[in-house]
């Protein structure tokens, strides 16, 4: 992973917390409780397809790492 990648990481989590944050304060508040509930499942809905995505890409990396190695042999 390139700093750049890990910058982007941290910067699209400390987004996705202060989301959650502010929805939090939404409901609690009974104020834009439809608005809020949307931003909660956004959220988790782009966080689940990003760790989906990630764990394909390592997939197929350790799969491409294997393949090569076995060429090299």
């Amino acid at each position: 992973m390139t700093t750049i990648q890990s910058r982007t990481k941290v910067f699209f989590y400390l987004l996705s917390f202060i989301a959650l944050l502010t929805a939090v304060f939404f409901l609690i508040q009974n104020i834009l409780k439809e608005l809020s509930m949307g931003l909660v499942l956004l959220v988790l809905l782009i966080n689940i397809f990003l760790m989906y995505k990630e764990l394909k890409e390592e997939e197929t990396g350790k799969t491409e790492e294997i393949e090569d190695n076995l060429e090299n042999e």
